[in-house]
């Protein structure tokens, strides 16, 4: 009896947290999607099988934001889960119009967002695994250490990372701000609603040019893209820089 009510309670608590999460939003927009939907809603059962309950031995990396597991779901596919750190309840709807676009991602060098896990209080993310390790192991970790970085490899990994940035602010750029419209916006030059990746950071009464910024702390992350503030009044163009790329 004990048993079973502790297991109404952690039912009801999931869908509590799915509810918060914005569930049934996700839900909607994969139901519009129709057979082109290429996300997957996994339940907390599912991931913990995968990662033996979150095992230590599981963990494949750790950064700022959270924490990252090998797993294997029960079609004995490889996938790399993300528990993150972090949770804003008020940007529900933001996360998940963020996990849709990040979904429709199909670039060789961006890993691929497979699905997600509304069922926690934090969101757990599923990406597919990637074997060949991160830039920085191969720099710091790998036999070798820098010989590795030859200068062939050095212009691989520069064009590799220019070409999928490139292909993000192209390809599935239409539900994203220019970068016209970011620095119009930042200067008070022009009002919308309906981009909610512009972050304002004010000082002094001073708006400081931070755009995007997403710090990149391990492989699974959105791509780094930092804007290094120089743009005249009357420019369109932003400049902007990757941290790091990781091979494949």
């Amino acid at each position: 009896m004990c048993f079973g009510i502790r297991r109404r309670k952690l039912i009801r608590l999931r869908e509590k947290f799915f509810e918060q999460n914005g569930g049934a939003l996700l839900k909607q927009k994969i139901k519009s999607q129709g057979s082109n939907a290429t996300m997957t809603l996994f339940s907390t059962e599912q991931l913990r099988k995968a990662t033996d309950n979150y095992s230590q031995e599981k963990i494949i990396g750790k950064g700022a934001y959270g924490v990252v597991y090998k797993g294997v779901l029960s079609n004995k596919s490889v996938v790399a889960i993300k528990r993150s750190k972090l949770v804003d309840a008020t940007q529900a709807e933001q996360f998940i119009n963020e996990v849709m676009i990040l979904t429709r991602v199909i670039h060789r060098h961006v890993v691929k967002l497979l699905g997600c896990c509304l069922e926690e209080e934090v969101p757990v993310l599923v990406y597919e695994f990637i074997s060949n390790n991160t830039l920085f192991y191969h720099i710091h970790h790998r036999p070798g250490g820098l010989s590795w970085l030859s200068w062939g490899n050095r212009l691989r990994v520069a064009t590799e990372a220019a070409s999928a940035l490139a292909y993000l602010h192209s390809e599935i750029s239409n539900d994203r701000p220019t970068m016209r419209e970011v620095a119009m916006e930042l200067e008070g030059l022009r009002k919308f609603t309906t981009h909610p990746w512009v972050q304002q950071h004010t000082c002094n009464n001073e708006t400081k040019s931070l755009v995007l910024e997403v710090e990149q702390s391990d492989l699974y992350e959105v791509p780094l893209i930092y804007s290094t503030n120089e743009w005249e009044s009357s420019s369109s163009i932003t400049h902007m820089m990757i941290e790091e790329n990781n091979p494949r």
